[in-house]
């Protein structure tokens, strides 16, 4: 499985927080359309951290959060979160979305097996489609990983 390493500046992330199924996220980032103030941009990509391991969290207490890039500014009633500054292992999906659990799992695997470390920092899926435009077959998701300063 190819992947990149690159090392990424602080993005300020504007959304809404979700609770319960992973796979339930797409309401929320329909609500997210409804409550964002600035308008929507052709090619804008949108972000989801999953921060609970559905393996060991019980599917109604995880955690996630929906958002795109955008200062405090621009959408002063959304909630924040930051994808820190660092070092991310980046791979790439292509396929609909119920596959990427499937590529989440290799790629934790890929980092293993290449001896790189992972940082103590949520990971991110980055939507680089629009998915009411692209067929799911062709959808682009970037599956970006933190790694320890060490790695």
């Amino acid at each position: 499985m190819t992947f990149r390493i690159e090392e990424h500046p602080a993005k300020a992330i504007a959304g809404l927080s979700h609770a319960g199924p992973y796979h339930r996220i797409g309401e929320t980032f329909d609500r997210l359309g409804h409550e964002r103030k600035s308008a929507y941009a052709p090619g804008q990509v949108f972000f989801a951290s999953y921060m609970d391991d559905p393996g060991t969290t019980a599917e109604a207490e995880l955690r996630s959060f929906a958002g795109f890039e955008a200062s405090p500014e621009e959408e002063p009633e959304l909630e924040r979160m930051e994808m820190p500054a660092g070092r991310w292992a980046i791979f790439t999906h292509i396929g609909p979305y119920p596959q990427l659990m499937e590529t989440w799992m290799k790629a934790f695997d890929e980092l293993k097996a290449q001896g790189l470390a992972t940082a103590d920092a949520p990971d991110w899926e980055v939507y680089v489609d629009d998915c009411e435009v692209v067929p799911p077959d062709q959808l682009r998701t970037e599956i970006w990983i933190s790694l320890s300063p060490t790695a």
